[in-house]
């Protein structure tokens, strides 16, 4: 309320109600809801899917809805958050290449604005302001690699009189997977007429009855390795 009065006498006087709008200006930084964000997914999942929604918010008037997110480099080429604030992923994972990412996603606002003022553009600030938070990503594993024997192929020989369960070569295999999905077991595809026999989780070959090289001196075995994961 403001108020004038000439100096007659007796004065006169007017008055006049004032209202005055306080304009924004940017001098806040985007508030995020956390400092750490820790998800996980699954190696096989596809371009696209979302992994978790950053929130951010931001006290100035002007800069609501304004807020830009940006991945911290070289993530940006797996990782990419949206205007809205969702985490997705830009490209396919692999376990067994990466298991784990750690990174930083970086919010600002759109900083220098023009401001309409008595019909002329001013400058409210040059500033940008930013903020940031630690994403944490695990890449939980798929059983999407088959087992690999060290050696693909093991020359072996045995007396035959040798007894029953005599241990004469040994195959093992090996599963980039993890868990359950590493676990591997072995089986002959041909025992001959149970003769020999493989030790289902050490890979030790055994003849397992009498051999006879009048009859037969010379025997081919074909090992398999399967992982004990699902899907097989």
């Amino acid at each position: 309320m403001a108020s004038a009065s000439d100096g007659g006498s007796p004065p006169q006087t007017a008055t006049a109600t004032i209202y005055i709008n306080v304009i924004d200006v940017n001098d806040n930084a985007p508030d995020l809801d956390r400092a750490l964000y820790s998800v996980s997914v699954p190696e096989d999942a596809p371009t696209g899917t979302t992994l978790e929604r950053i929130l951010a918010s931001d006290a100035d008037e002007v800069s609501e809805g304004r807020l830009r997110f940006q991945v911290e480099e070289p993530f940006d080429e797996l990782f990419s958050v949206t205007p809205e604030g969702d985490l997705v992923t830009v490209a396919a994972l692999d376990r067994e290449k990466e298991a784990a990412y750690a990174f930083r996603v970086t919010v600002s606002d759109d900083g220098p604005l023009d401001y309409p003022y008595g019909g002329v553009a001013s400058r409210i600030t040059d500033r940008v302001f930013t903020s940031t938070c630690l994403v944490e990503v695990t890449v939980s594993d798929v059983n999407d690699v088959a087992p690999s024997f060290e050696e693909d192929s093991v020359s072996a020989s045995v007396s035959e009189n040798a007894p029953a369960g005599t241990s004469f070569a040994k195959v093992a295999a090996r599963d980039a997977d993890e868990g359950r999905n590493a676990e591997v077991h072995y089986f002959l595809e041909d025992s001959y007429s149970s003769r020999f026999s493989v030790g289902r989780v050490d890979g030790v070959l055994r003849s397992e009855a009498p051999l006879d090289r009048e009859e037969r001196e010379q025997y081919k075995l074909a090992v398999v390795a399967t992982d004990n994961g699902s899907p097989r």
